[in-house]
């Protein structure tokens, strides 16, 4: 039975009931902050382990260009499959393509760094570089679906199908051909020369590689995806950030966090 005393009471519970719902959507939109995800193998200092101490140089630039806006996220998997999904839309871009490496992707005008392909190869190891052919000495290791420069790419898609070019799909491949080299089970491998030095140094090897030819130097950028309406807005807005970063110093700052120095310094 419904008691009339009450009814005071209940209309201040409808009433404050009332203005909490009225008032949620406001909030939720004001603390909702947007997702950017980006996605590529781990290349480090580019991109490392993510949401870590050191989480990328790349990253930080990233997150700092779309602060407070966007939260950028980075999501690690092989190359070939992250250029696949970020072609489709489901993340908004690929870190670290040379320019066409990316096809159709939205490039900035600035780019995120300067990649040197090198050739590692044990320190005990007495072998000379004597033209691209010589390369067939050597049971190499290289990445699929990587761009290396015109050299390089010709030789791995001419050679791609003999017994002395090893194709590594990870998410980690630096990890994987590094070890295969260790172990005597490559003769060597092509990597940056940065990323390759950063990961040596990190495990304690770095006496026991050394880099026998260093090929092609390309400026590397962060590739938008060609699905996103947004992809051109976003690339005009990383690059000016990066822009304002250099002549403020803050660019200077993050690099020198991974010892690394601006790629504008760095000879082509």
């Amino acid at each position: 039975m419904f008691h009339l005393h009450k009814l005071p009471l209940l209309k201040v519970a409808l009433a404050v009931v009332s203005l909490v719902l009225a008032g949620l959507p406001w909030q939720l939109q004001a603390n909702q902050t947007e997702q950017l995800t980006f996605a590529a193998d781990r290349w480090c200092p580019f991109n490392c382990k993510p949401n870590s101490r050191l989480p990328g140089y790349a990253i930080e630039i990233i997150q700092r260009a779309f602060s407070p806006k966007y939260q950028v996220n980075f999501r690690e998997m092989p190359w070939t499959r992250a250029l696949r999904h970020s072609e489709k839309g489901v993340y908004q871009g690929v870190i670290g393509a040379v320019n066409g490496e990316a096809e159709g992707f939205i490039y900035p005008s600035e780019a995120i760094g300067r990649a040197t392909q090198v050739l590692v190869m044990r320190n005990d190891s007495t072998w000379q570089y004597q033209g691209i052919e010589s390369l067939e000495e050597l049971r190499i290791a290289v990445i699929a679906n990587y761009d290396y420069g015109p050299a390089i790419d010709s030789y791995v898609s001419a050679k791609q199908h003999k017994r002395n070019i090893i194709t590594v799909r990870s998410d980690q491949p630096l990890v994987k051909m590094h070890k295969l080299l260790q172990e005597g089970r490559i003769d060597g491998y092509i990597e940056d020369k940065s990323v390759a030095s950063y990961y040596s140094h990190q495990q304690g090897d770095n006496q026991k590689i050394r880099f026998a030819k260093e090929f092609e130097s390309s400026l590397v950028y962060i590739a938008f995806s060609p699905s996103n309406p947004q992809s051109r807005a976003l690339s005009s807005q990383l690059s000016e950030a990066i822009i304002a970063m250099r002549e403020t110093g803050e660019l200077e700052k993050i690099l020198a966090r991974y010892g690394l120095e601006d790629w504008q310094n760095s000879p082509e």
